[in-house]
């Protein structure tokens, strides 16, 4: 039975606000947090790995500028090994590998 799922489609062309609002809405209606509590960049991708033991988020600078993601809490950044508090700074297409205190 999937009475409690949902389906969506957006087909038309607004602007980048719009999206945004609309999308709010639907994440919070199906319970989804942002990974690191705030609004990245758009030149960012997020991707959270974790399991019991490990909790790992992958930061991706796809444009060629640097990128500046805050965080909510103090991590260290197991790619280019330092600790991080605050914000991290991508460089153009640079990567960070935030991994929190205790569980690596």
């Amino acid at each position: 039975s999937y009475k409690n799922d949902f389906a969506g489609s957006v087909t038309t062309s607004h602007s980048n606000q719009c999206y945004d609002v609309f999308l709010a809405k639907v994440f919070a209606s199906a319970g989804v947090k942002p990974i690191l509590g705030g609004r990245l960049p758009n030149a960012v991708e997020i991707v959270e790995r974790k399991s019991a033991e490990d909790r790992l988020i992958f930061l991706l600078n796809h444009s060629g500028r640097k990128q500046t993601v805050r965080i909510n809490t103090r991590m260290r950044d197991i790619y280019n090994n330092r600790p991080v508090a605050n914000r991290v700074v991508l460089n153009p297409y640079g990567v960070s590998v935030l991994a929190q205190p205790g569980i690596r």
